[in-house]
C-alpha cells in the first residue's frame, strides 16, 4: 500500500509539471506566433503585398486571446485590439512607414502582456518567470552583455532590474538613431516608436519618472505634422533621451546596491511591478532590500503600489490621399459627384491604382483555375462569386453600359449558373480579365476571344452538361451492335472493336464525370462525387497523358484488325477467294462464269 502511495504521488507530481509546461508552452507559443505574425506583415507589405499583410494582422488578433488570459492589464489588451485596427487601416492606405509605427507599439504591447504574465507566475514558479523574461528580452533584441547577464540570473527580482537596464540602453539607442535622421520623418517616427515600444513594459517602473509617456507623445506629435518642426523634434528627443538616462543611472543604482536572499513566494504580483522604493535616484541600502520588491519593511511602512497600467499609445493613420484616383476616374467618365466616394473605396480594399484592381481580378481567377482543376466546384463557385463582387465594386463603375461590361456580366452569369465548370471555362474567364486590363488601358479586345466569350455563354452552362452525358451513353451503342453483328469469334473484328472502345472510352468517363457531378450539384456538394471531373481530359495533364496512349492503342488495334480484313478480302497478301468454278453453256452458246467467297471460313 505505501509503496503503491507513493507511485500515486510520483504521477500526480508529474501531471501537475506537465500541465505547468503546457500551460508556458501555450503562452509563449501564442507570444511568438503574434511576434512573427507582425513582422511579416511588415515584410509583405514593404514587398506590396497587402493581404498577406492583413492576415497576418488577423492572425495577431487571434493570437492576443489566449495572451491576455495571463495578464492583469484589460486596458492594455483593448488598446492592443485598437492598434491592431489601426494597423488595418494603415495596410489598407499601403503606409508602410504608418504599419511599422503601428507593429513596434504592438510588439511592446506584447512584450507588457508576457511582462505581467512573468510577474504573476513570480510567486509559484521562478523558473517560469525567468523563461518569460528571458524570452522577451531577446525578442527585444536588448544589448549582449544584457542579454548574457539576464541568462545567467536565477533570481526573478534581479532579473527585472536588469532588464530595465538592458531596455533603457537599447532605448536610448533608439533615441540617438531617431535624432540622427531628425530631417528624414519616416525614419525619426519609426526609431521613435520602436523606442516608445521597448518602454511600454518598463512604463510603471518606480524608477521612471513618469515624464516619458508625455515626451513621447509630444514628439509623435511634432513628427506627424506637416510640415516637420526638426528644431522642435530634436528638442524633444533630447528630453527624452535625459530622461531615459535618468532611469537608466536608477536602475544602474538599485542594481549595483547589494540585494538581500528574497524569498520570491512573499512576493505578490502587483508588489513584484514596484521594484524599488517611491524615491527611485536613491540608493538602496541592504538592510532595505526588501523593500525593492514591495514587502513592508520592519518599521510596518508599505511600498508605493504600482500605479496604473498607461496604454499604449494609438497612433493616428496618415490620411489617405484620394486625388490621384479622382483624376484617374475622370479619365474613364466617372461623375465627379462619385468619384469621391470610389477612390476612398479602392483606398479601403487597398487599391491604390486603377491596375490594382485586374491585379485582385487575375489572383481570383486564378484560386478559381486551381478550384476547377482539382474537381472543387464550391470552391470554384466561391471564387466566381468573389470574382463577381470585386468587378462590381471596382471594375464595373469604371466600365459603365459599355459593352465590355454586358459581356462581362454576361459571362460571370453564365458560369455561376452552369453546373458543371471546367478548366476551359476559367481559362476563358481569366482571358477575359486580360480583356478587361486592355479595355481600361484603352485597347481594343481580340475579335477571336469575343467570339470565344460568345460559345461559352452558350456552351458552357447545361447545354454542355446534357449534352456530354447523352454522348457518353450512347457510346455505348456502337460497341454493342458490332458485337452483336459479328460476335465474339473473329479476331480482326475484335481488335476493331478494342480500337473504336479506347476511342470512345474518354467520351464515356467524361459523360461519367458530368453525371457525378450534377449529382453533387443537387445533393448539396459532395467532394467525392466531383473527384471524376478532376481527371478530365480537358483539365488534367495525366488523364491527357492516358488518352494519348489510349488514341496510340486504338490506332494500332485497329490498324491490326483492319489488316486482317483486307487479307481476307485479298487487298492485301494472299487471296482468300475459291477457285472460280466456270461452267460453259454450250447449248446455248453463253458462257457463265460463277464466282464465290469463302465466307463462312473466313467469318
Amino acid at each position: 500500500m505505501k509503496r503503491l502511495f507513493l507511485s500515486l504521488m510520483v504521477v500526480l507530481a508529474a501531471a501537475l509539471f506537465s500541465a505547468a509546461t503546457a500551460q508556458e508552452d501555450s503562452l509563449l507559443t501564442q507570444y511568438g506566433l503574434a511576434h512573427v505574425s507582425l513582422e511579416d506583415a511588415v515584410t509583405a507589405l514593404n514587398e506590396g503585398n497587402g493581404v498577406l499583410a492583413r492576415e497576418e494582422l488577423d492572425r495577431t488578433l487571434t493570437a492576443l486571446r489566449p495572451v491576455q488570459n495571463e495578464a492583469d492589464s484589460d486596458a492594455v489588451v483593448e488598446a492592443l485590439s485598437r492598434t491592431i485596427g489601426q494597423a488595418q487601416t494603415a495596410v489598407q492606405n499601403r503606409s508602410q512607414t504608418d504599419l511599422a509605427v503601428q507593429v513596434a507599439v504592438l510588439q511592446g504591447g506584447f512584450w507588457r502582456l508576457v511582462y505581467e504574465a512573468a510577474l504573476n507566475a513570480a510567486p509559484e514558479s521562478p523558473a517560469l518567470a525567468r523563461e518569460r523574461l528571458n524570452r522577451i528580452a531577446v525578442d527585444m533584441e536588448l544589448p549582449e552583455e544584457a542579454l548574457s547577464a539576464l541568462a545567467a540570473q536565477t533570481n526573478p527580482a534581479a532579473m527585472l532590474t536588469l532588464l530595465e537596464q538592458g531596455i533603457t540602453t537599447a532605448i536610448g539607442t533608439k533615441l540617438a538613431q531617431a535624432a540622427d535622421t531628425v530631417d528624414d520623418r519616416d525614419a525619426a517616427y519609426e526609431a521613435l516608436a520602436e523606442a516608445y515600444g521597448l518602454f511600454i513594459p518598463v512604463q510603471d517602473s518606480p524608477r521612471a519618472s513618469g515624464a516619458e509617456t508625455g515626451l513621447f507623445s509630444q514628439a509623435f506629435v511634432t513628427v506627424t505634422a506637416d510640415p516637420v518642426d526638426t528644431a522642435v523634434l530634436s528638442a524633444q528627443i533630447t528630453s527624452l533621451d535625459e530622461e531615459i538616462a535618468r532611469f537608466a543611472q536608477a536602475a544602474e543604482t538599485g542594481q549595483a546596491a547589494p540585494i538581500a536572499p528574497v524569498t520570491v513566494s512573499e512576493v505578490t504580483p502587483s508588489e513584484a511591478l514596484s521594484t524599488e522604493a517611491a524615491t527611485p535616484n536613491a540608493a538602496v541600502p541592504a538592510t532595505e532590500a526588501a523593500a525593492d520588491l514591495g514587502t513592508p519593511t520592519e518599521a510596518g511602512t508599505q511600498a508605493a503600489p504600482a500605479p496604473e497600467a498607461v496604454v499604449p499609445l494609438t497612433l493616428p493613420p496618415a490620411q489617405p490621399d484620394t486625388s490621384a484616383l479622382e483624376a484617374e476616374f475622370g479619365r474613364f467618365g466617372v461623375p465627379s459627384a462619385r468619384r469621391a466616394a470610389l477612390a476612398e473605396d479602392f483606398l479601403a480594399a487597398g487599391f491604390e491604382e486603377v491596375g490594382d484592381v485586374t491585379d485582385q481580378l487575375f489572383a481570383e481567377s486564378a484560386r478559381l483555375v486551381v478550384a476547377v482543376e482539382t474537381g472543387d466546384q464550391i470552391a470554384a463557385q466561391n471564387a466566381l462569386r468573389d470574382i463577381d463582387d470585386a468587378y462590381t465594386d471596382y471594375a464595373a463603375p469604371l466600365l459603365a453600359n459599355s459593352e465590355f461590361d454586358r459581356s462581362m456580366r454576361n459571362l460571370l452569369n453564365t458560369l455561376q449558373g452552369s453546373p458543371a465548370l471546367r478548366l476551359q471555362d476559367a481559362a476563358v474567364l481569366t482571358g477575359h480579365v486580360q480583356m478587361l486590363s486592355d479595355s481600361l488601358n484603352g485597347l481594343a479586345s481580340s475579335g477571336l476571344h469575343n467570339l470565344i466569350v460568345a460559345t461559352t455563354n452558350v456552351w458552357s452552362g447545361w447545354l454542355r452538361a446534357g449534352l456530354m452525358v447523352l454522348l457518353g451513353l450512347l457510346a455505348l451503342v456502337p460497341l454493342y451492335l458490332l458485337r452483336l453483328a459479328f460476335g465474339g469469334g473473329n479476331r480482326n473484328w475484335q481488335l476493331i472493336g478494342g480500337a473504336l472502345f479506347c476511342l470512345l472510352l474518354p467520351l464515356m468517363y467524361e459523360g461519367l464525370s458530368f453525371i457525378f457531378t450534377l449529382i453533387s450539384s443537387f445533393s448539396g456538394g459532395i467532394a467525392t462525387l466531383d473527384t471524376l471531373a478532376s481527371f478530365s481530359i480537358f483539365q488534367n495533364t495525366l488523364s491527357q497523358v492516358a488518352w494519348a496512349i489510349l488514341s496510340a492503342l486504338a490506332i494500332i488495334l485497329a490498324s491490326a484488325g483492319l489488316y486482317g480484313i483486307c487479307v481476307q478480302f485479298g487487298l492485301l497478301g494472299r487471296r482468300t477467294a475459291s477457285t472460280r468454278a466456270t461452267t460453259m453453256d454450250t447449248a446455248a452458246a453463253n458462257t457463265a462464269i460463277n464466282t464465290s467467297f469463302d465466307w463462312d471460313e473466313e467469318f
